[in-house]
């Protein structure tokens, strides 16, 4: 019995030795810090139960996806699908067309965007700033480091607090050093695709129809890139995860638009066949892949948002019964082919699920 209940001291004995030798504290220990010190080396050696509450040092808590999101400011920008574009109720400012200052960037506070951060907010997140978005209507790629090319009045660069070059090594000084939630819409206005979408109706009343899929699909590689050739919109994103390696960069895609289910008509005139509807959808989804694509390359997220439309018994595109995206609403304006408030209700639902639940 004794020999065993030494030889029981001499392997505690060892262990300790052991044990301090891997905390590096050997003979530099001080009274205060021994019982903890030596505690954690000893449950590192001998792996005793319950050595977490008895001075081992426990595992960081593991940030979940709404954490990372919430751990510091927000910021958001983009184009008109993000601005609130075919809601309606704009921002005064954002909605006048004065000849001293006009200002079209039609941003509301009811869009996705203001949603996203009104969710937040009620969870107690982000409580020192208001919401704000640099979204504009027609925003194009330079309008992150340029002035607003529509000259819409009071409109500087979204992500720079003045003009810079494409190629600026000055980080983005409009975007928050802290910013960890970031979403934008973007790249839509680069590929023309509302133009094309208006073509498609214009020049379909003279018979044309849409015919432009080369040129757009080469426009989708050029503001979106290809595994060998970043494009204009990759390459300022890239710049923004460098400069913000830990925020929760969100993009957020473009709807398949038309519901397939009748040729469109404006009074007396089709505006959209079904075969152009069915044109412009596939064109949205290519649009959507290749944005998806960069995303991944840049280590991103992205949000298609075409199921908040359209899904297994339900279809909120335009032409359906319940719209959720706006029909042509005058010949020329900005709102035809917007989600309207229904669409950025039901946007600001995914992009609040890929909060909640996605990230790396």
């Amino acid at each position: 019995m004794r020999e065993r209940g030494a030889s029981g001291l001499s392997y505690v004995a060892v262990a300790v030795i052991a044990a301090l030798l891997v905390s590096g504290v050997a003979l530099a220990l001080t009274p205060a810090s021994v019982s903890a010190s030596l505690g954690s080396a000893v449950c590192q050696i001998l792996q005793l139960p319950g050595c977490a509450d008895a001075g081992g040092t426990p595992d960081d808590h593991e940030q979940t996806p709404y954490e990372r999101a919430t751990a510091g400011s927000a910021w958001f920008g983009g184009d008109s699908f993000a601005s609130g574009e075919g809601i309606f109720s704009y921002d005064p400012a954002t909605d006048t067309t004065t000849k001293t200052a006009p200002n079209e960037c039609h941003r509301s506070g009811s869009s996705y965007q203001a949603q996203v951060f009104a969710l937040a907010r009620q969870r107690g997140a982000f409580a020192s700033q208001d919401y704000a978005s640099e979204a504009c209507s027609g925003a194009i790629v330079s309008d992150l480091y340029s002035d607003n090319h529509l000259d819409n009045a009071g409109e500087g660069p979204q992500m720079y607090a003045s003009p810079q070059p494409a190629d600026a090594s000055a980080p983005f000084d409009n975007v928050p050093e802290d910013a960890s939630l970031i979403t934008l819409s973007l790249g839509g206005n680069d590929v023309g695709f509302a133009d094309v979408v208006k073509a498609c109706i214009t020049e379909g009343l003279a018979g044309s129809g849409c015919e432009d899929t080369d040129a757009l699909r080469s426009r989708f590689q050029s503001v979106y890139g290809t595994r060998d050739q970043p494009g204009t919109l990759e390459q300022q994103l890239a710049k923004l995860r460098a400069e913000h390696p830990d925020a929760r960069i969100i993009l957020v895609g473009y709807p398949e638009m038309f519901a397939e289910q009748r040729d469109l008509k404006k009074g007396f005139f089709t505006t959209m066949s079904l075969e152009e509807q069915r044109w412009a959808n596939e064109m949205a989804r290519e649009l959507n892949t290749a944005g998806s694509d960069m995303a991944e390359r840049l280590g991103v997220e992205w949000v298609d948002p075409t199921s908040a439309y359209v899904g297994e018994g339900y279809d909120h595109r335009a032409g359906s019964s319940d719209p959720w995206i706006n029909d042509l609403v005058g010949w020329g304006d900005s709102e035809s082919f917007h989600p309207n408030q229904g669409g950025h209700d039901a946007t600001a639902g995914l992009v609040w699920e890929q909060i909640l639940t996605g990230g790396r």
